[in-house]
């Protein structure tokens, strides 16, 4: 099992990377900023932990296959639907932390959600082109 650099200097690579993080950051402030996801209930906050956590550690694995050369998933469907259900699972929670409140520290998770959510639209916009 060898390492490839030529693998990690390529856009996907960089895109997940970009994502795990800012995906990172995102826990650091909910976590830190003892704001959470803003939601009232526990169990509503735990599926926004869940969302961000569960995302990061399939984020982690694909950045590790990209680093031992296993590429393959850079055009499978796999990686499409989970960019693009992702990217409506992160948009969609930024969304509600803009319209519901003005606490600084959660507009600025929600502004780190959307950037991560930019990064799986356009991740999955180069799968798209690549499998044609």
């Amino acid at each position: 099992m060898a390492f490839y650099l030529g693998n990690m200097l390529r856009l996907p690579a960089f895109l997940k990377i970009g994502e795990i993080i800012f995906q990172m950051i995102i826990i650091g402030i909910a976590q830190g900023g003892n704001v959470g996801f803003g939601f009232f209930s526990k169990h509503a906050s735990a599926l926004g932990y869940g969302i961000v956590v569960g995302y990061l550690i399939v984020n982690l694995i694909l950045v590790l296959c990209y680093s031992i050369g296993e590429t393959g998933t850079q055009r499978s469907k796999f990686e499409l639907l989970f960019n693009l259900v992702g990217s409506i699972l992160y948009i969609s929670l930024a969304i509600y932390l803009f319209v519901k409140y003005s606490n600084t520290k959660l507009i600025v998770e929600a502004v780190f959600l959307l950037m991560v959510a930019a990064c799986q639209i356009l991740d999955a916009v180069f799968i798209f082109k690549r499998s044609e």
